[in-house]
């Protein structure tokens, strides 16, 4: 256990004016850092008001005096058409769609060739002359014995009724196929 000396309590009383709470409020430089935090808020801001790109909510049709008719509030304002070039959006996912070039997002994400991680197979595109797209299937012109003699062959299927067909399964009550069958 440790017990505090006279020497150890002179120490922490000299020093406890400067371990306190400074008195006051002391305010620092905050411009420049409120400025950089605006131009960081107004990256997640569009321009201009997109138009909504997402689906309708459902009309209530439950104890409804006419349910045929749209509840849903219309829009009142005027939307801009999206312009890229001019218009600033920060949607990734759910943007507008008319301003959407699908050529240019494509080349910016470098989506034109399946992630290959590192192989040169990402950019290989076979011949039109190549075994994927013409296929040999032996016939009775090619020279080299067929090792399965029946692998082409059409089979024939029987598809006359049996000959019993008219005499199982006539009455209206108590009809067991299996008990009618035994005496064929």
């Amino acid at each position: 256990m440790y017990m505090s000396t006279p020497t150890d309590l002179h120490l922490l009383q000299s020093t406890s004016s400067q371990l306190g709470p400074v008195p006051g409020i002391f305010y620092g430089q905050n411009e420049g850092l409120d400025a950089i935090n605006r131009h960081i808020y107004a990256r997640n801001l569009a321009d201009v008001p997109l138009r909504p790109n997402m689906d309708l909510r459902s009309v209530p049709t439950r104890d409804v005096l006419y349910p045929l008719a749209d509840k849903r509030p219309e829009f009142k304002g005027k939307y801009l058409n999206y312009d890229t070039q001019s218009y600033f959006s920060p949607a990734t996912a759910m943007g507008p769609a008319s301003g959407f070039k699908v050529e240019d997002e494509s080349r910016l994400r470098n989506q034109f060739f399946a992630l290959q991680h590192g192989a040169d197979q990402a950019l290989y595109v076979p011949a039109s002359t190549s075994d994927l797209y013409k296929v040999a299937v032996p016939t009775t012109s090619n020279p080299f014995p067929q090792p399965f003699p029946s692998l082409f062959d059409t089979p024939t299927y029987v598809t006359a009724p049996a000959p019993y067909a008219d005499k199982i399964g006539t009455e209206i009550f108590n009809n067991s196929t299996k008990t009618q069958l035994r005496g064929l």
